[in-house]
């Protein structure tokens, strides 16, 4: 870890959980803000940052958190005004992800908002897109980008993006993505409603919202990378509930996922770097488990923005399908990869799979081309060793792998 990460993660708990602010000897806060926007924290570490901060670096520091937090503010007024658009539709909806995690921040606004998601009943989609648009948007078309089976996108200009869904992303294939889609089927009916400042309106309740973000986190910690932002929206949402009714809540449905160790590993992390309040139920995860989880978190920034080539060690790293690390031969993990590649670009061959082989067809053939025009990294042995690396550590958290219980003879 370097002293700007170390700095990064004392200014965060103190933002986060009134930790007294204790830094290095030498701080290069340059280097800390660089890190601040990689890991798309900056506004919370302003916020413990300002009253330390050396003459000379405020104006840098002060243009840099003003220009996140008025965007921040743009996209929660977003927030509003979509909920107002679905209001008025008469379609029932919930807005999740980055509102819903806002809400257990100290100070909501501090979060950095990306994009306006929200959840709407597959029969209500259409009757939603035609408020949309009427709003000002347009659909994107963009190939692998706008998926009509899981969401369609629209944009405005200059920076509107809105993000409906119909089902939630994230969810792997096979038994646990069954049980996942089970428990979230009723997100919209069970929303509740947050008062925001912008205006009221509904997101996921406690047991929908943490399910939610532990199989978002999940997914893209698998993918390109999470990073710090979402490792702060866990940490204080877990903090929001007694260990007893966290438990209670949480335990169970986990469990039947394979995503209670992840859980407990994030909350153990927290507790040891953003001096998050102690829970007993993340107790028995080692601290070098711990460490290595936040290694990765470091490691690959925002969403992957410090490493662009970890989104290409999918193939090497798990099963698209399942979502769970090793137990599979090379080839039958890069026939599934493929095929959830060509589905996820092509949707009519998820539809119709007679199309399946001209959609690997088109799929590899534009793989190839992005690796002759050096738009795509080869497969060489650095890229091999980081996928190991990233493998060794996830196959530890037990990323959607089911308890077996021993059958009785």
């Amino acid at each position: 870890m370097t002293t700007a990460q170390q700095t990064l993660l004392r200014l965060l708990a103190t933002a986060l959980f009134s930790a007294p602010l204790t830094l290095p000897e030498e701080v290069d806060w340059q280097a800390v803000l660089a890190e601040s926007r990689a890991q798309a924290v900056l506004p919370l570490a302003y916020e413990a940052a300002r009253t330390v901060l050396p003459e000379a670096e405020k104006p840098a520091w002060q243009k840099a958190a003003l220009e996140r937090i008025t965007r921040n503010y743009a996209v929660r007024a977003e927030h509003a005004e979509a909920a107002k658009v679905l209001y008025d539709a008469g379609v029932p909806f919930a807005l999740f992800k980055g509102t819903a995690s806002a809400r257990y921040y100290p100070e909501p606004a501090l979060r950095a908002m990306g994009d306006v998601d929200f959840l709407v009943p597959a029969d209500r989609m259409e009757a939603a897109e035609r408020a949309i648009l009427a709003a000002g948007f347009a659909r994107d078309t963009t190939p692998g980008i706008s998926d009509p089976n899981v969401e369609w996108i629209y944009r405005r200009a200059p920076k509107s993006c809105w993000e409906m869904h119909r089902t939630l992303n994230g969810i792997p294939a096979g038994e646990v993505g069954i049980r996942a889609q089970q428990m979230l089927a009723d997100t919209v009916e069970t929303a509740e409603s947050y008062a925001s400042p912008e205006g009221a309106y509904p997101v996921p309740d406690t047991l929908h919202h943490g399910l939610i973000l532990l199989l978002h986190t999940a997914h893209h910690l698998l993918s390109g990378g999470v990073g710090l932002r979402h490792f702060c929206d866990w940490a204080v949402f877990a903090a929001s509930l007694p260990d007893e009714a966290f438990v209670r809540t949480f335990a169970a449905p986990l469990r039947e996922i394979g995503l209670w160790r992840f859980a407990q590993t994030l909350e153990r992390c927290a507790e040891m770097y953003l001096v998050a309040p102690q829970r007993t139920w993340a107790q028995d995860i080692p601290d070098a488990l711990a460490e290595e989880l936040l290694a990765d978190l470091l490691e690959t920034g925002n969403l992957g923005s410090k490493d662009p080539t970890r989104a290409y060690q999918q193939n090497l790293l798990y099963d698209r399908g399942s979502a769970t690390v090793g137990g599979k031969s090379r080839l039958v993990r890069f026939f599934g990869n493929l095929t959830a590649a060509a589905k996820r670009d092509y949707p009519a061959a998820e539809k119709h799979a007679a199309l399946l082989p001209l959609a690997w067809l088109c799929t590899a053939v534009r793989c190839t081309v992005q690796l002759v025009t050096g738009k795509r990294p080869r497969l060489d042995s650095e890229l091999r060793r980081a996928a190991q690396t990233r493998a060794a550590r996830y196959r530890a958290l037990a990323l959607f792998e089911l308890e077996r219980k021993e059958e009785t003879p």
